[in-house]
């Protein structure tokens, strides 16, 4: 009996790591930057993601578009919900392990904005401009319509290059997976 937990509870885990679909919350709606300084979300931004199928409260389909994603790993994932600094030129962080081999990476400046990526959300109306009701996705009132979280279009943003990032002004082909599917 133990033995059977044993591999249930490996199988989980490894099944776990490799997931590749991801439900995404997307910003609905630009909101200001406080007085503060403190940086909020813009239209598009990746906010969170979960694994599918995950259930989403009301408030965050009120303020969020639920998109589900496939062919990316955790760490691509996680990593689309960054903030973006600036990059002072040149300057790099090193450690030193001590054994001669060191790890740098490029020196955090200031925050620019909540998140590094976005999802081009004129290029998602664009593809589906006859199937979904824009102005009632991106109405923060109404937490009701969420069209593509129910599995029945999952995308890949390799194929559709969904994905803006701020940094390098550019859309990016990201992930690994197969082309969008109905089911």
């Amino acid at each position: 009996m133990k033995k059977i937990i044993f591999l249930m509870v490996i199988l989980m885990i490894a099944t776990s790591a490799f997931a590749e679909i991801w439900e995404f919350a997307i910003t609905k709606t630009d909101y200001p930057d406080l007085p503060s300084g403190h940086k909020r979300s813009k239209q598009g931004d990746v906010v969170a993601y979960k694994p599918y199928p995950w259930e989403w409260g009301n408030a965050e389909k009120k303020n969020y578009i639920i998109l589900v994603i496939d062919g990316i790993s955790e760490e691509e994932a996680g990593r689309l919900t960054m903030p973006l600094y600036e990059y002072p030129d040149g300057k790099m962080i090193c450690y030193d392990f001590g054994s001669g081999s060191s790890f740098c990476w490029p020196e955090y400046g200031a925050q620019i904005a909540k998140r590094r990526y976005r999802i081009d959300i004129d290029k998602l109306q664009q593809k589906f401009v006859k199937q979904v009701d824009f102005r009632a996705l991106t109405d923060t009132t109404r937490s009701d319509y969420q069209p593509f979280d129910d599995g029945s279009k999952v995308f890949d943003c390799k194929s559709y290059d969904l994905i803006y990032d701020k940094y390098n002004s550019t859309n990016i082909f990201y992930g690994t997976a197969p082309i969008y599917r109905t089911e």
